[in-house]
């Protein structure tokens, strides 16, 4: 958490300031609190396994609220799915995410400190939340409004807290690996499709292969791309995965947070 305030703390600021107007016009996820309890939501990621379970995905088109991140909107879109919300809290500007599609069927969900250009692509509505604490909080308190949504690190969490707060039933994640199979780090389909895993001798696993406008963003200021210890994660038909550290610090809130509903 300190690394990440260090690296976007004055970007939350200025990006925040600049999207009041965008907050004051748009409402916030409070609107829909009680008015989702016991629709289904299906949260896709952009992991590997994405690419197997896209028929699935068309399948639930309609029944379920189908929600999408910004890095697998253009996964999602590719299987013929149009996804109801797409959720962006990174602060950096991933535009390049969005580039060459279609989203007048669909509302962005913008973190309060999102980048100001993500409310201004078309969409036919957007919603906002509070998804950096307090740093996102003090806006919305000045608008009596109450947009926490908690997350652990990931825009997934994020989507997770969502559904939990707006009383989703099911919870179904697609896509939401937390491993790098073979070495792929994201599905085909995805705006970083050939981004590539490599754990070296020295345990170190460092992502290599991003695309030339994942390296434009990152020119713009930000930590750098990921390079961290390789663990093995439980695999969900048994065994061990390969994983990172970061994906493991994801994984056990997940775990933690999933107890925490079921004692609810």
């Amino acid at each position: 958490h300190r690394n990440t305030v260090q690296a976007f703390s004055r970007t939350w600021f200025e990006q925040g300031m600049a999207n009041l107007s965008a907050l004051a016009k748009w409402p916030s996820v409070e609107a829909l609190d009680k008015k989702l309890a016991g629709v289904p939501m299906v949260i896709v990621a952009p992991g590997p396994s994405l690419a197997k379970n896209s028929g699935q995905l068309r399948a639930l088109a309609g029944r379920a609220i189908i929600t999408a991140f910004s890095h697998s909107l253009k996964p999602v879109l590719a299987a013929g799915v149009v996804p109801d919300l797409v959720i962006t809290v990174d602060p950096q500007d991933v535009r390049y995410h969005f580039a060459g599609t279609d989203v007048s069927r669909t509302c962005l969900v913008n973190a309060a400190t999102a980048h100001p250009s993500l409310f201004e692509l078309g969409a036919p509505r957007y919603l906002t939340l509070s998804a950096n604490c307090s740093i996102d909080d003090w806006m919305f308190d000045a608008l009596g409004e109450n947009a926490l949504v908690p997350g652990g690190g990931s825009v997934a969490t994020s989507a997770f807290s969502l559904a939990v707060r707006w009383g989703c039933d099911p919870i179904v994640f697609v896509g939401l690996d937390l491993s790098f199979p073979g070495g792929a780090y994201y599905v085909g389909t995805s705006c970083d499709g050939g981004a590539r895993a490599n754990v070296g001798a020295d345990g170190i696993m460092r992502v290599e292969g991003w695309s030339t406008d994942f390296h434009a963003m990152k020119a713009g200021g930000g930590p750098s791309a990921a390079r961290e210890r390789a663990v093995e994660l439980p695999g969900w038909h048994g065994g061990t995965v390969p994983s990172s550290f970061m994906f493991s610090m994801f994984h056990r809130w997940f775990v933690e947070q999933m107890r925490r509903v079921e004692a609810i």
